[in-house]
Parts: C-alpha cells; structure tokens; sequence
C-alpha cells in the first residue's frame, strides 16, 4: 500500500507541475494564472494531509496537547488592567448575560427531551442509536442529582416511564460514573483530535441547554447554526476579493474555554441559572485512555453536547461587543426567499435589491442564507477588517489562542467553513483519508473530477494511477450516486445495459447495521420502540445504527436517464457551463472510454 500511495503522489506532481510556477501576466490572463497555481499549490499540500494511518504518535500528541490545555485553563484569571480589551470583553459580557438571563428556561424536565443525544456513542451505551442510547442499554450520568431529576422527569410521560421500566429489568438501575471517557480521532499526520464521551444523561440535558442556544442565536444574532457555515463561505469570499473581512481560526477552541472564565462571563449580573445549569450538566472529570482521570478545568471539550453552541455565543457576543466598541454597524444575516441568492454589496455587505448599490449582481445558486458583516460558527470567526485586531486581541484576552497560521486579514486568501478562498474563487483541495477499498479509490477518483471540474487542471496520470489499483473493471455509476457506490459519469459506460426502458448498472451500497423492530424479537423494548417511531428515529420497521467504517456489498441499479446534469446542495442546476466543464473533466481524466477499453483489455 506504501508503494502505491508514493505511486500515486508521483503521478499527482507530475499532472499538477506545469501549474506550480506559471509566469505572471497583467490582466485577466495573469489573474487566471495565480488562480491556476493556488489550486495546483492547495491540491498538492492537501492530497495526504488527513491520511489515516494508525499513528500513535498522532494520539500520545492529542492527549498531550488536551492536558496541556486543560492545565492552561487552570491559569486563567480576569482582566483587571483597564485597556481595549478589558473594555470589549465586559461589553461582551453584558451581551451574553442579558441574553441568556432573560431567555434560559432552568427547568431541566421542561428541555430534557428537546435535543436528542448525538451521534455518537455514551459512556456505557450498547450503540449510537437514540434506541441504544436510552431503552436498550445501561444509563450512566456522573452525579446523583441528575439521577433524580431524571426519575423525577420520567413520571410526566408514562410511555416514557415504562420504556425506562423494561430497560431497567435488563441492564440495571442508572449507574453513577466518576465522569466522560477521552477517545482520539484522526485529524491530520502529525496530530489526533481529541473527544470527550458523556454519560448518557448528562448528553441529554447538555444537548436540551444545546437547543436553548441554538434559539438564542437565531433570535439575537440572525445566526442559525444548521446553516451558518454557508454565509461564512460567502463571507471568506468576499473577504479574499475585497480585503473587506478577515477569517480567524482558533486553536484546540474546545478545550480553551476555561472554567474560571465562564463563572466570570456569565455573572455579569450576579448569580445566574444558566451558569448553574452548565456546571451542573458537564462532567468534573475525564478518564485518560492509560485509565487516569483528570480533573476539567475547562467547562467542557469536544463531544459534549452544549460545547459548540456556547462557544458560537460567547464568540458572537465579542464580535459584537467589538462592533460596539469600534462604532462599526453590526449587520445581521438574512434568508432569501428565492433560490438564486443576490450577492453584492456596498462596503461588502449583501443587499436583496440591485437598488442599494449601483454593481451588477452575482447570481448564486448553493445558499440560501444572505450574511451580513460578521459570521460566527463554532470557532470559525469573520470579521471586519477594521475590528480584525481588537477581536483578536479580546480572543487572547479570554483565554483562547489565535492560530495567526490559519487566520488571514490580508492577502487575496481567506479560509472558512472548509473554503479556501483566493480572490473569490474556492482553491480548496482534496484530501485522501484511506485507499485500502475500492470504495475508497472511488471516492478519491469522484472527487478529483469534481476538482477537475471546478478548476480546469486535468490529473490524466493520476486518474489512471487510481484506475490501474482495480484487478477487475470498476464500476460506473450515475452523477447522482454517492461517491463510493462507484466511478460517477454523466454517460453510460459501454457495457451498461439498456432494458426495457431503463439503464441497469451496479453499483456498492453500505450496509447498514441496527435494530429491526418488526421481527417480533422478544427482547425489543416496545415503549423504546414507539417513542422512536414517533419521533422519527425508526424508518422502515428499522433503527439505525451509525458506523465509523461501513461495510459494503453490492447491489443492482436501474434508472430511466442516466444523463441528469449535476444539481447544486439546494437542488438547482448550476450554470450550464460547469456540465460541460464537468463532461470535459471525465475525458481529460480519462474515466470513461478509452479508459473503460484499456481496463477491459488488460483484465
């Protein structure tokens, strides 16, 4: 497999290097040239990035720098010097107080259900299904209280209270843990990314503080988290074109949001039931995977479940705060009625109407969302290039660590939301995480179309490369499959077989592992059961389980037109110039054709 990754990497040099030093022009000729060579530049450092090998090295690195960071929250103290910063972060902290004291419900029973549990695993469940999670499994919370509040909650709902009955006569009362489970997930070649596994109780009232968040947001910043990453992708655009935004990127931002800081953020106004409630529903401690636990100084880490909500709160209030300070107008995201999205704008802010502003609009066919002048997602900040340094400066302040690598205020590069963006034009790479399945040779294979597609640079040796991995020939699917059932083509192949009226092809499918709950099986929870149906967790007399590495068997497909031009996210087509970009990228790359012919001969 090593032979064939350095194979491969040999090949992507070789299709990319006429790319790499393009001699610089004036006009439009030179800008296309800079383009062209971001993209080259951005392929090359992104293409084994996040590859996944097993590297321990990569996870001793991740749990060093968790600790380190842990231990760094303990330091933290408030700002007493009265300088800039001081000034924004006590703004800040009268944005966020008056928000959360005025609009927080700390009744626990009224939320305990609102937020579900996530997708991934609890400490001590059998799976990652809400079924698992909650009705099929063992429940564990890290303190007693939340034991009874819970049991408390469970007499409001009788279904509920006989579904937690039958889980009960199988896996026991509610066990009491000492606190969340540390796990390392790939990142990158040189570090792991860290996550926190909760106590399933504790996961169900943080993710209920979670959806308090998300409304608060929505209500107050104009910022809706499912869908706020596409105005920063408009935003990061707009700022690498017209100098007029800056893009800051935090490091380890999850694991920097000190404890100490919180309790002096959010009693502003004295005591607060929203600061109660998150000490109450985080975990004290962690456990190391060498089985040591650690006591948190940090409020909570990745995997918990109010982390990335509060952090996009304390953000946007020092944004704002900032905006306040600096007398800069804090303009709010809108959502456009119509699909095709005006974007332009006066002082780069996007207006609905051509009216406001005297430039011929840009038609965008993906969002929906129109931003204003700030964007916050988590840890993806953007702001204006005026308050860049002053939110930068607030950040540092607070405790958090500006990745000055990552973050861009000057420069035609801006990158957020995974968007590279140089001078407007997304530059954004492809990463190869595995190639031991044909599933993964596929998926690499799709996405360098794409890429292909969207930039103009064919990778004819590095396509063939990725062709010459199968001992049989691979599978050609059509453009609306997903990108491992096979090779996507806007044509069929030659030996695709056309019958009675429709196409037939193969192609690979996941297999998908959960529950049945219509088979009759006497160990099935039944108030479990219609409480996920009714909530719509159970599709198909099925409950699902998520799996980290889906297995794959293959499977028959048929459809009428195999020839459905590519859709954008929103379901729209994209201009008709990019179809055409798109069918000249499968013969440039060689997928279909010719290639199909030479595997066919040589197998």
């Amino acid at each position: 497999m090593e032979a064939f990754s350095n194979a491969l990497f040999r090949n992507l040099v070789t299709d990319i290097s006429p790319y790499l030093d393009l001699s610089p022009n004036d006009g439009e000729a030179g800008r296309n040239h800079a383009v062209a060579c971001a993209n080259a530049r951005s392929l090359l450092n992104s293409f084994y990035k996040k590859f996944e090998d097993d590297n321990e090295y990569a996870k001793a690195a991740a749990i060093a720098l968790f600790r380190s960071m842990n231990d760094r929250c303990a330091m933290w103290r408030p700002p007493t010097e009265v300088s800039l910063d001081f000034v924004v972060l006590n703004e800040a902290r009268s944005i966020a107080c008056t928000i959360v004291n005025n609009n927080f419900d700390p009744n626990p029973i009224r939320h305990l259900f609102d937020g579900g549990l996530g997708s991934g695993m609890c400490v001590g469940s059998s799976g990652t299904s809400y079924y698992s999670k909650l009705f099929h499994g063992p429940l564990t919370c890290d303190k007693e209280v939340l034991k009874r509040i819970y049991n408390i909650s469970l007499q409001l709902d009788p279904d509920w209270r006989d579904a937690e009955f039958k889980r009960s006569m199988g896996f026991g009362l509610i066990d009491v843990v000492k606190g969340s489970k540390i796990s390392t997930v790939p990142k990158n070649r040189e570090i792991a990314r860290t996550i926190c596994t909760e106590p399933t109780i504790n996961m169900l009232y943080q993710k209920g503080v979670d959806a308090q968040l998300r409304v608060m947001m929505r209500k107050f910043f104009s910022i809706d988290l499912d869908n706020q990453a596409d105005a920063n992708r408009l935003l990061a655009a707009e700022g690498s074109r017209s100098q007029n935004f800056g893009t800051i990127d935090l490091k380890s931002a999850s694991d920097t949001i000190s404890l100490s800081f919180i309790r002096w953020f959010f009693s502003r106004y004295g005591d607060s039931a929203f600061l109660k409630a998150l000490e109450l529903y985080r975990c004290e401690r962690t456990e190391l995977p060498n089985g040591d636990y650690v006591k948190l100084h940090m409020i909570s880490s990745m995997g918990n479940g109010f982390t990335f909500s509060l952090q996009s709160l304390i953000f946007a209030s020092i944004v704002a705060a900032t905006y306040r300070v600096c007398k800069i107008k804090l303009l709010y995201n809108r959502h456009s009625p119509i699909a095709s999205d005006i974007y332009y704008g006066k002082d780069s802010v996007v207006k609905r109407t051509k009216k406001h502003v005297g430039m011929k609009p840009k038609f965008n066919h993906e969002h929906k969302v129109i931003p204003g002048n700030f964007g916050v997602f988590g840890d993806d900040i953007i702001c204006t290039t005026k308050s860049y340094s002053t939110v930068c400066y607030a950040l540092e302040s607070a405790g958090f660590i500006v990745n000055h690598e990552k973050s861009f205020v000057s420069g035609p590069f801006r990158e957020s939301c995974g968007f590279d963006a140089y001078l407007g034009i997304n530059i954004r790479g492809v990463y190869v995480r595995r190639l031991k399945k044909a599933t993964d040779i596929y998926s690499v294979v799709n996405r360098l179309n794409r890429w292909t597609a969207r930039t103009g640079i064919p990778l004819k040796y590095t396509v063939k490369c990725l062709l010459g991995w199968f001992k049989r020939p691979p599978l050609y699917v059509p453009y609306d499959m997903p990108d491992d059932s096979g090779i996507r083509t806007l044509v069929p192949s030659p030996k695709t077989k056309y019958r009675f009226g429709v196409y037939w092809y193969k192609y690979m499918s996941p297999v998908q592992r959960g529950v049945n709950v219509s088979d009759g099986n006497p160990w099935l929870n039944p108030m479990g059961v219609l409480i996920c149906a009714l909530t719509g967790r159970a599709v198909g007399g099925r409950i699902v389980e998520r799996q980290n590495d889906n297995a794959f068997v293959m499977k028959f497909g048929v459809t009428p037109n195999w020839r459905i031009p590519p859709r954008g996210d929103d379901g729209f087509l994209p201009p008709s110039h990019l179809i055409h970009d798109f069918e000249w990228s499968l013969e440039a790359n060689m997928v279909v054709g010719r290639v199909l012919e030479s595997t066919s001969a040589r197998t």
